[in-house]
């Protein structure tokens, strides 16, 4: 939780958690045990159980999928990441023209 609380207080992330404990206050933030898992063996494992309950939960804060690769993230948010190439190409392009002006 530290490491959240620094995250916000010192803008280091931009994140829907990090705006949240800013507009509302870090000391209203804790971290909640919701289950004991005595079985898991490791933390993939704890891991693999923390993911299932997000998938169940929805939450609006914790964006953050244990062990979610980037594929399976492009799947779920097709249309924000061609949104975010498209803005990439965008820059590249303007960059580009402007070293070539830069160069004449």
């Amino acid at each position: 939780m530290a490491k959240h609380r620094y995250s916000a207080r010192n803008k280091h992330n931009n994140g829907k958690l990090y705006q949240k404990m800013n507009e509302i206050g870090v000391e209203y933030f804790h971290i909640v045990l919701l289950q004991d898992y005595p079985e898991c063996q490791n933390k993939e494992h704890l891991y693999q159980k923390e993911r299932k309950y997000i998938a169940r939960s929805k939450p609006s804060l914790n964006l953050f999928i244990p062990n979610r690769t980037s594929k399976e993230w492009i799947e779920e948010h097709h249309e924000h990441k061609k949104e975010l190439d498209r803005q990439f190409y965008q820059k590249k392009v303007k960059n580009e023209l402007n070293l070539k002006k830069n160069m004449l």
